[in-house]
Parts: structure tokens; sequence; C-alpha cells
């Protein structure tokens, strides 16, 4: 899948859930099931008052509703940050490392237009090398992306810590 706005953490909250929809490959049984005709029932969210409660990103909600199916029990988050839908902390990262395969467009030769090369949150983005390390096939990937990552990530906590 493309890695083009596979989002890691927003404000120095953990994201969960919020794959890419701009583009999968795969075998096309694969992708009918992530992408069934599953319903989703009407949902309602009770955001907690605070720091920058937002609701999911429809992203969140269709990959939790194929969760959901695999694991033939429902799940539902209330916020886009912070809500691992009672899957735990680490569900997510091995999910993404043991059902999905994440690169930048241009390693999997997709052209996407312009204003998606200058998006400013490609730090946050999940990419390849992520992905051989949550995969255990590597170390921690240790470059300016990560740096840039780590640096926005202690930035948000630190917001919010001024805020509070």
């Amino acid at each position: 899948t493309s890695s083009t706005f596979f989002i890691s953490s927003h404000y120095g909250h953990p994201v969960h859930f919020h794959k890419s929809d701009l583009l999968d490959l795969g075998l096309t049984q694969d992708l009918l099931t992530i992408w069934s005709d599953r319903g989703i029932p009407e949902l309602q969210f009770t955001l907690k008052p605070g720091y920058k409660a937002r609701h999911p990103a429809t992203e969140q909600v269709l990959w939790l509703n194929w969760i959901s199916a695999l694991l033939d029990e429902e799940h539902h988050i209330e916020s886009k940050t912070c809500d691992h839908a009672g899957l735990g902390e680490n569900f997510w990262p091995q999910f993404m490392a043991n059902n999905l395969l994440m690169d930048c467009p241009e390693n999997i030769g997709l052209d996407v237009t312009e204003r998606f090369y200058k998006r400013g949150n490609l730090a946050l983005e999940y990419d390849l090398k992520d992905w051989l390390y949550l995969n255990g096939q590597t170390r921690r990937p240790l470059d300016f992306k990560r740096l840039y990552r780590y640096y926005r990530y202690q930035e948000g906590k630190l917001l919010r810590k001024l805020k509070s």
C-alpha cells in the first residue's frame, strides 16, 4: 500500500488504524475482503473534552470495520488519536507488520499529484523502513525522517502540557 497519508501520530499522540486509502495493491480476493460491502452502522462519537479531540478519520472507521470482521467482534474508536479500540497499544503496529507492505509512492511506481509531495506530515507517515523494523528485519531506523518525527512527537507533548 502507499504510505501517503499513512499517519503514525498526531500532536504527539499515537494514531491507530489510519492506513492510507490512496492505493492498495494485492490479490483481488484479499482486496475484496478489506474493502467489502460489510455495512457500517450509524456511529456515535463522544469526544473527551480537552486538547485537540478529533473524530476518527474515515480511513480509521473503514479499517476498523475490516478488523472487526476478521476478529468476529465489533470494535469502535471515539477519537482520532490514543484510541486502540480495546485491542491494546501494540495491536496496530503488529497488524501492519503481519498484513501490509507499505512504501512511498515513488518507490512503488505510483505517480501522485504534486501537492502530495509537498504535504507537511511526511515525517509522520509510515514507510518501508518502518515496516521492516516492525517485522523485526532491521533495527529501528535512525535517519533525518525519524529524528524529525521524534522532534514532532516531543513538540506535541510539550504543547499539550503547556495548554493544560
